[in-house]
């Protein structure tokens, strides 16, 4: 038996000299193409005392703080100086007895981790040391591929030339996952034990050290037995390392867990916020070209600028906090979300991503949930195109008809059908965009061609459309396949608001690090996708919806301009109204989570929300100045409902805006009868 454990020895040892010789070889042969500056990048960024803060501009034009993560006890950084040596040595001996041996890398473990894998000669077994981890924690590069490993081994070594162990050890211990989306072990004393980790115990340095193998299953205060359990077994490591004598070991077994932390609840950060972590992080993988980024690099003493408007955003949250503004239906799970786009920069200025008071951190926000946008999609894939192209104008008529039928089991059945199902045999095209005519949208696709509509929202807007949604269904009647979120939604009818441009709803301006560095620059991009006398036109169209048509609930309840559309999946499971007024774009959704619950023809309570935020708006101290939208450049006219012009009361027909190369013939055949507008 000895026999073969020397020979076992040897071979490993063999195999492991001839790796490191592959390794170099490869490492010198092929690993230029890893940028091993991303890596210094990070490990910068994170290094040091901080954590992330969270401002945004106020009215007027100063930044204020809005978060600050410190609150919740997230990355509170503690130099190595300041850590008790049972945390050090703890680690050492369950992570990486070698650490201050081998260079980045233990290729004799990391080899025979490789041959039991395939052999099984004993408990499978990782082979990652404290370095290598600290590259893994850093980035969130975590993905299980051979290519994946063999580059970190690369950046733990390249690692290793440019700091001391000490520095990567503080690093490690800083970074280390918590419980509760906490990070280091300065958070876990507190959280625990309410120490400075100076003050711990044997025993308590113990628990801290267990509990990072698996945060949630070693949580104390969730599962004390194996949390107790894991503890017993990180002190007997410590012991057989030799970093602890025998008596030590057995007194410190014996020891119960007393926690004593400080109070464990999170302040919770406003829905804009969370919001806005979520897409720094996003973007912090894409532009260090990794898996997901690191939770340590959003504690780092880095400030966050948002394009939040403090004060829209507080009026959002109170808003929706208060129960009594929302539908009775909210008791038994209706969701709700909405936001708010300022017309003027076209960023983000305010959201929330559920109705009620949010009580935690990182939870669903419905704003950045697809959904099925209905007739919300109709003026953006179709009737926007008629005006731009002029090939029909505010008093064209259109056939408000079924374009077949279907003989089904249960009846003869309309397609498309309306809702309600009333045909009127011919409108104009301001009733059919105010009355959401079913058969005018599939008509026009029709008119437009299936290519034509579906490459017009994908190119124009980035609407994540898929091959399965090449059919009327989806693209004339929004009935798309995986749908849109809201926070699109709301971006693209901005470009109405914002005279024909569409532009980024940006949540955050950039992301600065601890020592003033830019980790990211969010420029604005923006592309003009129809003229500007088109975006007026819609404009005067869309105004229609809220004044006489699907949403004239809000044109009553509202005494500024508003223009907007309402939308409807089948089965009515999502309702929606993205409007805007001269000043603010807003999308509202209101549905189930569990995607089968009917909101209710009758349950207008988005509309009713919708108007109730922008009456709060415009009737603020410093609300914007003007209420009526501009349509400088038009010429205004009144016509009937048969597309006949107003001749004896322009005040009883309906209002349209016209260029003049778009306009009814009977502007010019009876110039000076009629009435304008």
């Amino acid at each position: 038996m000895k026999r073969r454990l020397i020979v076992l020895t040897s071979v490993l040892a063999l195999l492991s000299l001839l790796s490191i010789g592959i390794l170099r070889y490869l490492q010198v042969r092929y690993a230029g193409a890893i940028d091993y500056s991303v890596d210094e990048e990070l490990f910068n960024s994170v290094s040091g005392k901080g954590a992330c803060t969270y401002l945004g501009y106020d009215n007027n034009g100063s930044l204020t703080e809005i978060y600050n993560d410190y609150s919740v006890g997230n990355g509170e950084w503690c130099a190595l100086a300041d850590i008790c040596d049972y945390i050090k040595l703890g680690f050492i001996a369950v992570e990486d007895r070698e650490f201050y041996n081998h260079s980045g890398v233990n290729f004799l473990r990391t080899t025979y981790a490789a041959v039991n894998q395939f052999l099984h000669l004993g408990k499978r077994f990782g082979a990652s040391t404290i370095t290598q981890q600290v590259i893994k924690n850093v980035s969130g590069d975590n993905e299980v591929t051979l290519e994946r490993k063999v580059n970190e081994i690369f950046r733990a070594l390249k690692l290793e030339e440019a700091h001391t162990k000490d520095e990567i050890l503080e690093m490690y211990l800083n970074i280390v996952p918590m419980p509760d989306n906490k990070w280091g072990v300065k958070s876990a004393a507190k959280m625990f034990f309410n120490k400075e980790p100076s003050m711990l115990s044997l025993a308590e340095a113990a628990l801290i050290v267990g509990i990072t193998n698996s945060p949630t299953r070693y949580n104390p205060y969730k599962n004390p037995s194996a949390a107790l359990k894991k503890r017993n077994n990180v002190l007997y490591a410590m012991l057989d390392y030799g970093a602890i004598s025998e008596d030590e070991y057995k007194n410190a077994k014996e020891m119960p867990i007393y926690l004593s932390g400080e109070d464990n609840t999170e302040e919770v950060s406003n829905w804009f916020v969370d919001y806005a972590r979520s897409e720094v992080v996003k973007d912090l993988c894409h532009s260090f070209g990794i898996s997901h980024a690191s939770g340590s690099l959003m504690l780092s003493g880095a400030k966050v600028i948002l394009t939040v408007n403090p004060k829209v955003q507080y009026l959002l949250e109170e808003y929706f906090a208060d129960e009594g503004n929302l539908s009775p239906s909210f008791k038994s799970g209706l969701k709700y979300a909405m936001t708010v786009i300022g017309n003027k920069t076209g960023d983000l200025i305010g959201l929330v991503g559920n109705g009620g008071d949010k009580k935690a951190n990182k939870i669903l926000n419905y704003c950045n949930v697809k959904v099925t946008p209905g007739s919300v999609l109709k003026p953006l894939a179709l009737y926007y195109t008629l005006i731009d192209k002029a090939l029909a104008n505010a008093a064209t008529m259109c056939d408000d008809v079924p374009i077949y039928f279907n003989n089904t089991n249960s009846g003869i059945i309309a397609y498309p059908k309306n809702s309600p199902d009333v045909y009127d045999g011919s409108v104009t095209l301001s009733d059919a965009i105010a009355y959401s005519k079913n058969t005018v949208a599939v008509s026009t696709y029709n008119q437009l061609g299936l290519n034509f509509v579906y490459n017009t929202l994908k190119t124009s807007y980035g609407f994540p459309l898929t091959d399965n949604d090449k059919y009327p269904s989806p693209l004339a009647l929004g009935q798309l396949t995986d749908g849109v979120t809201l926070v699109e939604l709301t971006r693209a009818y901005a470009a109405f608001a914002n005279y024909g441009i569409i532009r980024d709803a940006r949540c955050y301006i950039s992301v600065i690090d601890k020592d003033g560095k830019i980790l990211l620059n969010n420029n604005q991009n923006e592309k003009r996708i129809m003229k500007e006398s088109t975006a007026k036109i819609m404009t005067g169209l869309l105004t229609g919806v809220t004044k006489r048509g699907t949403a004239r609930m809000v044109g009553k309840l509202c005494d500024f301009d508003v223009a907007g559309k309402t939308g409807t999946s089948g089965g009515d499971l999502d309702r929606l109204f993205v409007g805007y007024t001269p000043a603010y774009t807003m999308g509202i959704w209101a549905g189930y989570q569990d995607g089968y619950t009917e909101v209710g023809s009758n349950n207008p309570s988005h509309l009713a929300i919708w108007s109730g935020i922008a009456n709060r708006l415009y009737s603020a101290k410093d609300a914007p100045g003007s209420n009526a939208f501009d349509y400088t450049g038009l010429i205004r006219l009144a016509f009937l409902a048969d597309g006949s012009p107003c001749m004896e009361d322009a005040t009883e027909g309906i209002v349209g805006y016209f260029t003049p190369d778009n306009i009814p013939p009977w502007y010019y055949e009876n110039k000076g009868e009629y009435l304008p507008a």
